[in-house]
């Protein structure tokens, strides 16, 4: 009994440990997957299918003025290390007006 005792409170205190005894995290990824490539094609002038085609469909569209669209991509890496990209994309009709990167 007192052997088992030991081996849990070992595997307990291992639980929460770094390192090669550490437990694995997976890396999240959510919304759009935004690479410094796309960005840099996207242009003032650019239709929204052409804006589409290029990085998808915008997470969100507001209801009430949809010359506005946002991408947003999230990453979580294993060391809970988070990268945040955010680019609104301003239409004037159907072309793209203005281009906002917030990070």
């Amino acid at each position: 009994m007192k052997h088992l005792i030991i081996i849990c409170l070992l595997a307990s205190i291992t639980a929460c440990a770094k390192g090669p005894l550490s437990i694995h995290k997976i890396p999240v990824q959510q919304g759009n997957f935004l690479t410094n490539e796309k960005l840099l094609s996207l242009k003032e002038g650019m239709t929204r299918a052409e804006v589409t085609a290029l990085l998808g469909n915008p997470v969100t569209r507001p209801v009430f003025n949809n010359n506005r669209w946002d991408y947003i991509y999230l990453s979580t890496s294993s060391e809970n290390k988070t990268e945040k990209l955010h680019v609104s994309v301003y239409f004037d009709g159907n072309k793209v007006e203005k281009i906002v990167k917030a990070e």
